[in-house]
């Protein structure tokens, strides 16, 4: 994927993720490759609310895209003040 591909893809989550970032909600990074989009999302810690806005942050963004493409989720519960988001792909948000 080129660079204007993945700069649309950004664009699309930051869309997505409108109204839905809690405060439990500490980074998301979206990676392109040619297999298609990962979304990671690393999180204080889960629950059912937490779950539901990441789900629907995912279908908000596959509802964006213009034509089939694969998207992955993961996701990752990080209590521990240290969060290392390199190789992660580009952060497209992150909490102090």
């Amino acid at each position: 994927m080129d660079l204007v591909q993945e700069n649309r893809q950004v664009l699309n989550l930051v869309q997505a993720m409108a109204g839905l970032i809690s405060d439990r909600i500490r980074a998301i990074t979206l990676k392109c490759d040619d297999t298609g989009v990962v979304l990671r999302f690393f999180l204080f810690d889960e629950d059912e609310e937490v779950a539901e806005d990441v789900r629907s942050i995912v279908f908000e963004f596959e509802a964006l895209q213009e034509s089939g493409i694969d998207v992955y989720t993961k996701i990752e519960v990080r209590e521990d003040e240290t969060l290392n988001l390199l190789d992660m792909g580009r952060v497209v948000f992150a909490r102090k």
